[in-house]
């Protein structure tokens, strides 16, 4: 229980890592794995999704991760959701979303401090995190249609989104 109790821990903190990747991907994106060899723990993410705004202004930035500790691949207790908020009403951390015309049940996003979706245009923002069950996870990505509200912004995602997701979502056992 002990290791578990510091894995948590490494998982926070890793959100924080996870939302400041340098490099914002492009369409079609792609999943990760990254081995730590001292926490003898993979992360398995696709990251810094353009989802909502414009990359110069205000707007919203996805990721979503797992961990498995020991091998490559596995089935997680969760999965991780990361919203990066550039310029938006962070005052609220409430996330809502819709499925495929089904309203879901809102999370309270835990909140992860500035974060830096784009370092080479300087560009930081909020950092807001959920931890989602697999089984929640995969429904939402093979959804058709799944909308956001969260600080300020409503957003659809693009299939090219709902792709990555699932390419994370297959990455499971």
């Amino acid at each position: 229980m002990k290791r578990s109790a510091s894995f948590f821990l490494s998982v926070v903190l890793t959100c924080v890592w996870f939302t400041s990747i340098s490099a914002q991907q492009a369409p079609p994106y792609e999943v990760e794995a990254k081995y730590d060899r001292f926490k003898d723990a993979t992360m398995i993410t696709v990251a810094n999704m353009p989802v909502a705004g414009s990359i110069l202004g205000n707007g919203v930035f996805l990721s979503a991760l797992y961990f498995c500790i020991g091998k490559p691949q596995c089935t997680p207790q969760n999965i991780y959701l990361g919203f990066t908020v550039v310029k938006g009403n962070t005052e609220s951390a409430m996330m809502r979303s819709i499925w495929d015309g089904v309203r879901q049940p809102a999370y309270e996003m835990q909140r992860m401090g500035e974060v830096t979706p784009i370092s080479e245009l300087g560009i930081t923002g909020q950092g807001f995190a959920v931890a989602m069950k697999p089984s929640t996870f995969v429904k939402m990505a093979n959804s058709k249609v799944v909308e956001f509200q969260l600080c300020g912004f409503e957003f659809t995602l693009k299939n090219e989104h709902l792709e990555g997701l699932r390419k994370l979502a297959g990455k499971m056992q």
